[in-house]
């Protein structure tokens, strides 16, 4: 699946800053609340991720998380890309820091229409010329270019 029609600058977060689980969750939901149409209720839908994550962690061995959650507080499919170029702890679990984290909203309408998404992202953070020059990027436009012209 092609990742152009789900990634845009106004949803690439450069620089994520250190935080707990929750704190790193807000700072990548806050483009999808500031648009507007996206998210319905932020708490509820941060509530929804992190009770996810507890599940079971969506945090990779090779710096890559894809925290993404079902919920009544979505209104449709969303992806924002946030980047920690010297990496950050997303997971509780010591030693385990993340450098990418592709954070996915999906409607409770619509609960398997993230699946293509994932296995794009998944196969993207496989390969590590592309991984190298997401994490290059200074600006959300670069980072953008990156993600929109891969076909996987």
């Amino acid at each position: 699946m092609k990742l152009k029609p789900f990634v845009s600058a106004d949803k690439v977060v450069l620089n994520l800053e250190s935080g707990s689980q929750g704190d790193i969750l807000k700072q990548l939901m806050l483009p999808l609340v500031k648009v507007g149409n996206m998210i319905a209720n932020e708490e509820e839908f941060l509530s929804d991720l992190i009770t996810r994550e507890n599940e079971v962690t969506t945090v990779m061995e090779n710096g890559i998380a894809f925290p993404h959650a079902r919920s009544e507080a979505v209104n449709r499919l969303c992806l924002v890309v946030g980047l920690a170029p010297d990496g950050i702890q997303f997971s509780p679990e010591k030693g385990n820091t993340s450098k990418v984290i592709f954070l996915i909203g999906v409607p409770s309408f619509a609960p398997t229409a993230h699946i293509p998404i994932l296995q794009s992202l998944a196969t993207f953070a496989k390969d590590e010329v592309r991984l190298e020059k997401l994490l290059a990027a200074k600006t959300p436009a670069q980072a953008v270019k990156v993600l929109a012209t891969y076909k996987g």
